[in-house]
């Protein structure tokens, strides 16, 4: 599923349960040029991830 992930060509993103692959996307597209939008399962959009993307700021 990541390696998926990081290969699309996609502005929206889709990573169903992967909170792991959540993660790893969010930093690895915080540092490439265009704009991405990621999303998982309705619970997986709940859980809190302010502090990684802070770190990235």
């Amino acid at each position: 599923m990541l390696e998926d992930v990081l290969q699309t060509g996609r502005e929206n993103i889709y990573v169903g349960h992967g909170g792991t692959t959540l993660r790893f996307a969010t930093a690895y597209y915080a540092f490439q040029k265009g704009t991405q939008r990621l999303s998982g399962t309705e619970r997986l959009n709940k859980r809190p991830i302010s502090e990684l993307v802070n770190g990235l700021n």
